[in-house]
């Protein structure tokens, strides 16, 4: 989803909070479609949701690794300054 985009992020601290803003967002998410009428839709409109739960899912994911990733990264920048 580009609107949270945390690989564009270089630092572990700005990645996080875009991880977080993302984290509340698909809790805000789920409650909305949780009030919805799924059967009640066309099937277009029930496909752009479920491919949107798709892409939050998947940032989600990723988010989690790309910062785990900075964090590797950091670790390894302060290794080679210290030799």
């Amino acid at each position: 989803m580009d609107l949270f985009d945390i690989t564009s992020q270089r630092t572990v601290e700005a990645a996080a909070r875009r991880l977080e803003s993302l984290e509340r967002f698909a809790d805000r998410r789920d409650d909305f479609l949780a009030t919805i009428d799924l059967d009640a839709l066309d099937r277009e409109a029930a496909y752009r949701i479920f491919a949107a739960d798709e892409a939050v899912i998947v940032e989600l994911a990723l988010g989690h690794l790309y910062i785990a990733h900075l964090v590797d990264m950091d670790a390894m920048r302060a290794e080679l300054c210290i030799h």
